[in-house]
């Protein structure tokens, strides 16, 4: 009859009989042990499991716990952002709700306006239709958002609803302002020729002039705004609510009085720095230079290097 002998006990047995002390067992007692776990190899595998069991059941529990605080912090940012926006941002959603959906709106618009204008480069026509729209959309909502919060009598005024209106506003004034400016620079260009520049002699009056002429076209049309709102003060007080309101006639005076000033002062500023008209073939001294247009002064710096025999000025 075979005998078989688990090979783990010759592992025991080899450990006993080591020469060196320092790897025999300690005591009997752990010999013992390694015998029981021979004899009994399920007890030992069952103690195994259960600690692995054991350990991954605690591990899920602690990941469920940090997920029921995630969970919880959440749900507690969430209701206090609510909480916030209902207590700071959203008193009144008659009134807020088309405020913040006209911000949005302008911004969207304006971020796509850039968008098309970069992605298709001359593709003007596209980004202006684009902020066009966008601000038709945008001033509508916030012209509503105005009139439902001038019925409802609120504790204090919506800035949200006063921003989009003074940025759309603006884009509607810039250009009774720039517009007026660019144009006589362009009629005195097409006039005298490109203003000359620091190095060349006559520079201050040709910078003069263009914004003498610029002041003067510009105080004009501030001219005729003025007097429209003067005369009829609800017209522009309707469009621009809520920060133009119909003015008093003397004010109105007032301000046109002083646009005429300003345009008669630029007049006499335009008019003191004239141009000495030139022939060719005319002597100048060196000091009528500056008095020259600069169509005239280039003309006559091309003829002095072309016909260099020719005297164009007295050096004295």
């Amino acid at each position: 009859m075979a005998v078989q002998i688990d090979v783990r006990l010759d592992d025991v047995v080899l450990r006993a009989l080591e020469k060196q002390p320092e790897k025999r067992y300690a005591s009997a007692a752990d010999i013992k042990d390694d015998i029981d776990a021979v004899d009994h190899p399920q007890v030992e595998s069952e103690t195994v499991t259960g600690a692995k069991v054991k350990w991954v059941q605690d591990k899920a529990g602690q990941a469920r716990e940090v997920a029921s605080r995630t969970t919880d912090s959440l749900r507690n940012a969430s209701s206090g952002f609510r909480d916030f926006a209902r207590a700071r941002l959203i008193k009144n959603p008659q009134v807020d709700t088309p405020a913040y959906l006209s911000l949005a709106i302008g911004v969207a618009s304006l971020m796509l306006g850039l968008l098309a204008s970069n992605a298709y480069g001359e593709g003007g026509k596209l980004t202006f239709g684009i902020l066009l729209i966008g601000a038709i959309a945008s001033f509508t909502l916030a012209r509503i958002a105005l009139h439902r919060e001038s019925q409802s009598s609120p504790e204090r005024p919506s800035y949200v609803i006063r921003v989009v209106l003074a940025v759309i506003h603006f884009a509607i004034l810039a250009p009774v302002v720039v517009v007026p400016f660019v144009a006589s620079a362009f009629a005195w260009v097409s006039l005298f020729g490109e203003p000359r520049w620091l190095d060349q002699p006559g520079w201050q009056r040709d910078w003069m002039q263009m914004a003498c002429l610029g002041v003067t076209a510009t105080s004009i049309v501030w001219f005729a705004v003025v007097l429209l709102h003067t005369l009829y003060p609800t017209f522009f007080a309707a469009i621009f609510r809520p920060f133009i309101q119909p003015t008093r006639t003397w004010f109105g005076i007032v301000v046109l009085f002083a646009l005429i000033v300003i345009g008669i002062s630029s007049l006499v500023g335009f008019q003191a720095n004239q141009y000495q008209p030139y022939t060719p073939g005319q002597e100048l001294r060196r000091s009528d230079l500056s008095k020259l247009s600069p169509s005239d002064y280039r003309k006559l710096m091309r003829l002095g290097v072309d016909e260099p025999p020719e005297p164009k000025f007295d050096p004295r």
